[in-house]
């Protein structure tokens, strides 16, 4: 390489700061912070949007028209969204996703989502679908005691329907539709 050339190439380098490299280093830090702490205590420092990654898109037919809509469930705020077609709906900001799943809990024919949602009372147990002509809450149980960390929908089961089982510091209870919300049939609380 000739000396014109050597010079024109170290024209396009970068002329590093005092202040580039602060910030440099600064980003590094906290790349290395952010990396080595566990994801739950991030949530609590971070918003939501920069804690989680974009949710995978699943398919459903929650209105019953023949064709599946598109659903992203993700934990955080507004976490539930349902596009279908010109038609969007995102869950209220006051609810904060912790777990969801699909299935036909109600047992109306049509699958709805059904969450653990933290709001400012408590955990609720929500079922979010097709209802009244628009996607929207179905129900939001009372706050839930103890609190769930999690939530399974069995589907088929043999009592016919799918079920909903939420697991607890100490267990689990499964909870089945009764035509006017949610009983416990197994678990604490059950008869």
């Amino acid at each position: 390489m000739d000396v014109r050339a050597a010079a024109r190439a170290d024209e396009y380098r970068p002329k590093w700061t005092l202040g580039m490299l602060a910030a440099t280093f600064a980003v590094g830090i906290g790349a290395l912070l952010i990396a080595s702490t566990p994801l739950f205590a991030l949530s609590s420092f971070l918003p939501l949007s920069h804690a989680w990654r974009a949710p995978a898109a699943v398919g459903a037919d929650l209105d019953g028209d023949g064709a599946d809509e598109t659903v992203q469930l993700a934990r955080g705020s507004e976490g539930i969204r349902i596009t279908d077609g010109d038609v969007r709906y995102a869950s209220r900001p006051k609810w904060r996703v912790v777990a969801a799943a699909i299935g036909d809990t109600d047992r109306n024919g049509l699958p709805e989502i059904v969450a653990l949602l933290d709001g400012p009372r408590g955990r609720h147990l929500g079922l979010i679908g097709w209802h009244a002509g628009r996607y929207g809450e179905r129900l939001v149980s009372s706050p839930l005691a103890p609190r769930p960390s999690g939530l399974t929908v069995r589907t088929g089961t043999a009592a016919g329907g799918d079920e909903i089982e939420v697991a607890e510091p100490e267990g689990s209870t499964t909870y089945r539709w009764n035509g006017f919300g949610f009983i416990a049939i197994a678990g604490r609380g059950a008869p």
